[in-house]
């Protein structure tokens, strides 16, 4: 389980460090929403950079979240090589979060800042129609590696939790 794991930090850490560089390379800075169209009505890519973190959130402590994202990634690459033995599902969520935490650390360390390209058409419709503004925050495959890992998380706590409702002697 340990080759899994690292496969899959290193899988997403060399995906997002690409897609970064070939924006950086291909997409003038700030070249705004909609750039250039990937999947016609779904996705787009552009080119903004992030002091912070999600939503640019903390943006004058870029040196505090490098550090952050390097201690939390770290920390939990440790304990999942000490642990391998657990559902796999678990496995490949915090293999993404750590993914995604050493892809934006990264950025911080050669660059200053994160790079962020993708723009979703149907996060923005859903964000427009709750009132949070009419486009959807730019992201990264580092933020995605993040974002699923935590959700995988709640799912796989939901099946577990569904496991022991069912068959309550088990656990």
């Amino acid at each position: 389980m340990q080759a899994l794991i690292i496969a899959i930090v290193v899988a997403w850490v060399a995906m997002d460090q690409a897609l970064k560089a070939w924006t950086v390379a291909n997409i003038p800075l700030n070249a705004g929403y909609d750039y250039l169209t990937a999947i016609p009505g779904f996705l787009s890519l552009t080119h903004v950079l992030n002091l912070g973190a999600a939503w640019s959130l903390f943006s004058s402590a870029t040196p505090i979240l490098i550090g952050l994202r390097i201690v939390v990634g770290a920390g939990i690459l440790i304990w999942l090589l000490r642990h391998p033995k657990q559902p796999v599902l678990n496995l490949v969520a915090y293999s993404l979060i750590v993914g995604g935490a050493f892809g934006n650390a990264i950025d911080g360390v050669l660059r200053g800042h994160v790079v962020d390209m993708l723009q979703s058409h149907w996060l923005s419709a859903i964000y427009k129609l709750l009132g949070f503004g009419n486009v959807f925050p730019i992201f990264n495959i580092a933020d995605m590696g993040v974002v699923s890992g935590v959700l995988l998380l709640i799912v796989a706590s939901i099946v577990e939790d569904r496991k022991r409702i069912r068959d309550p002697l088990k656990t």
